[in-house]
């Protein structure tokens, strides 16, 4: 059963009288499925961000890279516009440099600190997994602790937990 079953399952788990009120089953089951839930979407969001660099975002955002003679251009690279072109900004040394100047000059500085910045938060964040693995090992002890709670569903969360040590 994947994270998504399990949410369902608890979910249809969910008495809706009684899941806004502290102490009952309901109400620890909600909990549990807005932690699992809120981790899994953070965890979605960073792999997006985690599988894209600066030069991948710029490409898709409509730059250009170019190779230059430095010679004759000032730099090894230029960049330029897909709609535009024939219009380049030349004279920087490397890749990057010559997207990161894109990226501010089309974005403005701010912007362009605060794209630069996600990228990189996004490409160092680490340990989203492990939180939403302690989340479900946390609604696995709720279960076992309850002796109303379906000890059938129990044992499914701590297979698939044992499937995430694997």
């Amino acid at each position: 059963m994947n994270p998504r079953e399990l949410i369902n399952d608890l979910k249809s788990r969910i008495n809706p009288a009684y899941s806004f009120q502290s102490g009952t089953e309901s109400y620890e089951r909600r909990l549990c499925v807005e932690a699992i839930e809120s981790l899994i979407a953070e965890r979605d969001m960073l792999k997006l961000l985690r599988d894209i660099n600066l030069n991948e975002f710029a490409d898709r955002a409509g730059c250009l890279v170019i190779e230059c003679n430095p010679e004759v251009w000032g730099g090894r690279y230029a960049y330029a516009q897909k709609d535009r072109p024939l219009s380049k900004v030349s004279g920087f040394e490397t890749r990057e440099d010559a997207t990161r100047y894109w990226l501010k000059d089309t974005f403005g500085i701010p912007a362009a600190n605060a794209i630069l910045d996600l990228i990189n938060s996004a490409v160092n964040a680490t340990g989203h997994d492990e939180k939403l693995k302690e989340a479900a090992k946390s609604a696995l002890h709720y279960m076992r602790l309850h002796k109303y709670a379906d000890q059938a569903w129990a044992d499914d969360l701590e297979a698939a937990i044992r499937g995430c040590d694997t």
